[in-house]
């Protein structure tokens, strides 16, 4: 039987611009692409999926999104990020997850349903952006 595909990224086989990160109890797994949109610029786009079936648990804001840094718990219960907006005209922001209540909190604010947490990142970006 052919291991699932996200294991073998986990496991470092796979393209060279798409990764896997394990959370410590393995319940879950980041899945990390690498995309080039400029010269030299680049966004790590990432989504959150349950293991061992790898279903898809939260795109984690998109192509616009890049990930800079993610934090487990010890447990698997929780998950927080850090995300930068491309083309960098806001700063970045802490989005927690709570990986039993399957919420997400975008800044501190208020926790809603991880299906949401798209739609809440983009009401962030739009308060916080430099207009110009």
């Amino acid at each position: 039987m052919a291991r699932p595909r996200i294991a073998e990224l986990i496991d470092g086989v796979g393209r060279p611009y798409l990764r896997a990160e394990a959370s410590p109890c393995g319940r879950f797994a980041l899945v990390i692409a690498s995309n080039e949109v400029r010269m030299s610029h680049w966004i790590e786009s990432a989504a959150l999926f349950a293991m061992p079936r790898e279903d898809l648990v939260a795109e984690l804001g998109g192509s616009d999104w890049s990930l800079s840094q993610a934090q487990w718990s010890a447990d698997d219960t929780a998950l927080s990020v850090i995300l930068r907006r491309y083309p960098g005209d806001a700063p970045p922001l802490e989005a927690r997850l709570d990986l039993v209540a399957m919420t997400a909190s975008v800044d501190a604010g208020t926790r809603e349903p991880l299906s949401h947490l798209s739609r809440e990142l983009e009401r962030w970006y739009q308060n916080h952006r430099t207009k110009t």
